[in-house]
């Protein structure tokens, strides 16, 4: 057992699941509902985001940066967009800086 055993185990139990999934769905009968792109383009951009921003500007403009990118996706209002925002941030410097010991900072000014 190395370090990659535990992530190809989940990755091929997840597969599994996936494809026991997939197999009774060919044989239904019914027609393919069209999907909305919004949020999954939403979400993919919001993450794409936090990617960008996290290395300029620190953990907390890129988690506030993507919560206020994946609001998009659905219609929620402005005060429960703020208070997922600070309290996600907070979470992510409690857990990731503090408790995990990441070394990524919780804002960058220098750059």
């Amino acid at each position: 057992m190395g370090p990659g055993y535990f992530p190809v185990i989940i990755g091929s139990l997840v597969s599994l699941f996936g494809i026991l999934l997939f197999i009774p769905a060919l044989f239904r009968e019914g027609t393919i509902k069209n999907p909305d792109w919004r949020p999954f383009l939403t979400i993919c951009a919001s993450v794409f985001a936090f990617a960008m921003i996290v290395e300029k500007f620190g953990l907390v403009p890129a988690t506030v940066g993507l919560t206020v990118a994946a609001a998009f996706a659905e219609n929620v209002r402005p005060l429960q967009i703020v208070l997922l925002a600070i309290g996600l941030s907070i979470i992510g410097v409690v857990v990731f800086s503090h408790g995990l010991g990441i070394p990524v900072p919780a804002f960058r000014w220098n750059r």
